[in-house]
């Protein structure tokens, strides 16, 4: 008696192949058009104050930073440092400031925006900068 070989080339079902290509292909057009779609979404924040606040709210967790004072409507900012005389670490407000100011500058394109850096024990502004579209226009040092 002769052994019945399995077709290893059976016909494939027509019907079914078509059916699992177009669900394939629906799933994934569902993937990239919802992909595209956050990747593109709208970043604008429509409060400007809140802006302000979650751009620059890293600032307040920095050592020796008592209070970052942020005025939307006249495009400024104030940062109110102390340094600590025993501290450690060797914090350059003033890098940190431009950075800040940078940062937020990149979200709020095309608006010129001033900063300013004012050691709390003594009163005195110790750096003015504005930026604008992610670079530093002006910077004045007061001595």
């Amino acid at each position: 008696m002769k052994k019945n070989k399995k077709r290893l080339n059976r016909r494939i079902n027509p019907e079914k192949s078509n059916k699992m290509i177009l669900a394939v292909s629906g799933g994934l057009l569902i993937l990239f058009v919802t992909l595209f779609i956050t990747s593109i979404g709208n970043d604008s924040v429509i409060d400007r104050k809140t802006l302000y606040k979650n751009t620059l709210s890293y600032i307040n967790n920095i050592e020796g930073i008592t209070d970052v004072e942020s005025i939307p409507e006249t495009n400024s900012v104030k940062i109110f440092y102390d340094p600590d005389p025993n501290s450690r670490s060797m914090i350059d407000y003033k890098k940190m400031a431009v950075f800040g100011g940078v940062k937020l500058s990149n979200k709020l394109k095309g608006e010129k925006i001033t900063f300013q850096l004012i050691k709390k024990t003594s009163k005195k502004v110790k750096l003015t900068f504005s930026v604008q579209d992610g670079k530093v226009v002006s910077r004045i040092l007061p001595e």
